[in-house]
């Protein structure tokens, strides 16, 4: 399973500096959920607040959101919104522009 996820999150406390440090934690903490991860840190066409994982380690999508979350707190990010697109056919294909 591959999922396409999008958030609105937060530094606690908030400023721009502690904001890039955060989410590139984040990003990197996601390796342990997945297989491979493209992030806004690893491909400047992936806009901010995006990732795409694949080879979920879970499938249980509660399981793994709750891991997520986790994970955001961790990284002192107050995570605001969440879309998790979960992707099964092998037949899509992701392309960037």
């Amino acid at each position: 399973m591959d999922l396409l996820i999008s958030f609105d999150a937060h530094k606690i406390p908030d400023s721009k500096e502690a904001s890039i440090e955060a989410y590139k934690e984040f990003y990197e903490s996601l390796k342990d959920l997945c297989l491979s991860i493209i992030h806004p840190y690893n491909d400047d066409k992936i806009p901010r607040s995006t990732c795409f994982l694949k080879g979920i380690k879970t499938e249980n999508l509660e399981s793994f959101e709750r891991n997520l979350r986790q994970i955001a707190n961790s990284c002192e990010l107050d995570l605001r919104k969440l879309l998790l697109l979960r992707l099964d056919d092998k037949e899509y294909q992701f392309k960037l522009p």
